[in-house]
């Protein structure tokens, strides 16, 4: 969308993304900057992940575990995310 483009160009000039709230107000509720009403969903975590603990650790232990860490992260969320998230194909997991 216009407004992502806007905030990643923003963000590598300054190195912050501005955050635009949007919301309800107090009186009317097409725009403010109260939250809007939606249920609270509570997603538990998957599987534990098995890291030992390492005497010397290297940099190649830490990418290892890393890549672990974002491959168990990026299959739960596509697991996860038909139950949490409206129109679930559209939407993507994104780690930089």
């Amino acid at each position: 969308s216009w407004l992502r483009t806007f905030q990643e160009k923003l963000r590598k000039h300054i190195g912050l993304a501005p955050v635009l709230p949007i919301g309800r107000g107090f009186f009317q509720y097409s725009f403010g900057l109260i939250p809007r009403r939606c249920p609270v969903t509570i997603v538990l975590v998957g599987e534990p992940m098995d890291v030992p603990k390492l005497d010397n650790v290297t940099n190649e232990d830490i990418e290892e575990y890393h890549q672990k860490f974002t491959k168990h992260l990026i299959a739960m969320f596509e697991e996860q995310k038909y139950k949490y998230v409206e129109k679930p194909e559209e939407k993507k997991l994104v780690i930089e």
